[in-house]
């Protein structure tokens, strides 16, 4: 099924609120607040469009909504979007859960006893995992926890989100344009952790033309496939990047890549 994503930098003026009044809510699958860059992208072209703007909006959408999004932000956002295919299957998950708050997959064990502190029910990425800045700059896809994105994912959304279900969005480009590591990579994913990551797949689907940036436009970055994916929370997305186990999938996925970039988000409720 085709859909549209955005990604839009609203005027001090315009409140997210009255922005989302104005759409046909039926027809928007998610909607988001974005937090920040978990991993940047590496290309120039790519940096500037998406890392030109504070976003405060992330929207899925039907195709048909295209016109209407933009027309709507015209002269009041900086905006990205791009055109996409998500699996029927997928889709339908999508529009069955429209007005419902994002809930955790339910199932997960809790995290091991030292991402607890002492004393107290607040969870933290324990200091013994976070590894120092890297020298020199992230590979496509590298995610460890070094002492930046530890940082990040403990700060990056207001304090009661850190434990509510977090989503990431992500674009991809692959070596020779060959997407063939991600599902041998998913599957692996799921064969190491199954249920016990607290994380699921709201969408995967290659993206059907180029990125559009705000007016006429067009940004041939490269991005072949997107996708987004609900962790149970930001500290469970941690945990899941600290293991070893994780960080030998990883590497295999890593050699596959030629450019990604990922960011974090908040689902807020769209109400009919």
């Amino acid at each position: 099924m085709d859909c549209v994503f955005f990604l839009l930098a609203l005027q001090s003026e315009v409140t997210v609120g009255d922005f989302l009044a104005q759409l046909q809510h039926g027809d928007i699958l998610i909607s988001g607040t974005p937090h920040g860059w978990i991993h940047e992208p590496r290309s120039e072209r790519a940096r500037s469009a998406l890392l030109g703007h504070r976003w405060n909006l992330f929207i899925l959408a039907k195709a048909s909504q295209d016109h209407a999004i933009m027309s709507i932000g015209q002269g009041k956002t900086g905006c990205v979007s791009g055109r996409l295919t998500i699996p029927p299957a997928q889709y339908d998950r999508l529009v069955d859960d429209i007005g419902n708050k994002a809930l955790p997959s339910g199932g997960t064990p809790p995290l091991p006893q030292e991402w607890t502190l002492a004393g107290t029910s607040n969870v933290h990425i324990p200091g013994s995992l976070i590894l120092p800045p890297k020298t020199g700059p992230l590979r496509s896809g590298e995610l460890r926890l070094y002492e930046p994105m530890a940082s990040f994912l403990s700060s990056a959304s207001p304090g009661p989100d850190r434990d509510k279900p977090a989503s990431l969005f992500n674009l991809f480009r692959y070596v020779d344009r060959d997407p063939s590591i991600h599902p041998h990579y998913m599957q692996g994913f799921k064969d190491k952790f199954g249920p016990t990551a607290g994380a699921t797949m709201r969408y995967m689907g290659p993206l059907r033309s180029e990125i559009v940036t705000y007016g006429p436009d067009k940004h041939d970055m490269g991005w072949q496939d997107a996708n987004l994916v609900q962790y149970d929370s930001l500290w469970r997305y941690a945990y899941i990047v600290s293991t070893d186990v994780y960080q030998e999938l990883n590497q295999e996925k890593m050699a596959g890549l030629e450019n990604t970039c990922m960011l974090l988000i908040s689902e807020v409720e769209v109400k009919d």
